[in-house]
């Protein structure tokens, strides 16, 4: 019986994760601005979330210090948000460079 395969940015959402859990039960811990946070309708609750629960979709390595990580999660109320961060691991700094609310599409025949 062979191993189950890794997924492809398993590092970068364990890390994630384990920076929201101890870092995260205060505002503190990672930086954003208000302003896109209110433009986007997410709260940092919602971001808490997503950092919780969420999964790495893509990273990349910047030339100069950190890397580029973009991540998928709830908000814990059902929706989907998607946030680009910039992480540098070393320092434990975590930026969101951007927040969207991800609409989801209704399927034909299920609208109320």
């Amino acid at each position: 019986m062979s191993a189950a395969p890794e997924p492809q940015f398993a590092t970068e959402t364990v890390w994630i994760r384990e920076y929201a859990a101890t870092y995260l039960p205060r505002e503190t811990g990672f930086t954003y601005t208000p302003e896109m946070l209110r433009r986007e309708n997410v709260s940092v609750v919602d971001l808490r979330n997503v950092f919780r629960l969420g999964t790495v979709t893509y990273a990349n390595k910047l030339d100069g210090p950190g890397a580029l990580w973009i991540i998928e999660g709830s908000d814990g109320d059902g929706g989907s948000i998607c946030a680009q961060l910039w992480v540098i691991s070393e320092t434990l700094e975590v930026t969101v460079r951007r927040v969207k609310r991800v609409k989801t599409l209704e399927e034909p025949g299920n609208a109320a």
